[in-house]
């Protein structure tokens, strides 16, 4: 189940270019800091419940991944220079 935070950065950044179709507005935006906790809670519990049962994989997914998490690592090195290489063609 993914969690999508829309806390007032995430509207800012909406509304950057003068494009904000949800018509969201700052101060519109729940606390973050109550929601951010929550979300990392559940982020925390579904990366250590595989764990506590030897099943963790470093696979982030890029949708769900938080600001906070190194994505392109989780790919692992090999892919991680294989994606670089493409990327520059």
């Amino acid at each position: 189940m993914p969690l999508a935070l829309i806390d007032e950065s995430t509207i800012a950044m909406m509304s950057a270019d003068g494009d904000n179709a949800f018509g969201l507005k700052e101060e519109d935006a729940p606390s973050a800091p109550a929601e951010l906790g929550t979300h990392l809670n559940i982020v925390n519990k579904s990366v250590d419940f595989p764990k506590s049962k030897g099943k963790d994989h470093p696979y982030l997914y890029l949708n769900y991944a938080s600001q906070s998490q190194d994505v392109m690592a989780s790919y692992g090195e090999e892919n991680l220079q294989r994606l670089k290489q493409i990327s520059q063609r």
